[in-house]
């Protein structure tokens, strides 16, 4: 994400924030078959429950804090596989 420019995301004259169904329309069409994504997906969590604008990575220290809120903690480097 930090190789992207700001109207990449921020639409001129349209939407002021990005919205799942757009990060997942537009950039991340395959998301939803990566690691756990589809799973968390169909539970129906948001992209940006987890993931937040600028911010982006889900590290360590907020999976601890986030992850926890439903399951046992999982390192987020196993996340993906």
């Amino acid at each position: 994400m930090s190789g992207l420019l700001c109207h990449q995301c921020h639409k001129p004259h349209g939407e002021i924030k990005p919205t799942s169904a757009t990060c997942i329309g537009e950039c991340h069409k395959n998301e939803a078959s990566v690691g756990q994504h589809g799973f968390h997906m169909k539970k129906g969590l948001d992209c940006l429950y987890c993931h937040k604008p600028h911010s982006w990575v889900v590290g360590q220290d907020r999976a601890r804090t986030l992850c926890t809120k439903c399951h046992p903690f999982k390192d987020p480097k196993t996340f993906i596989y």
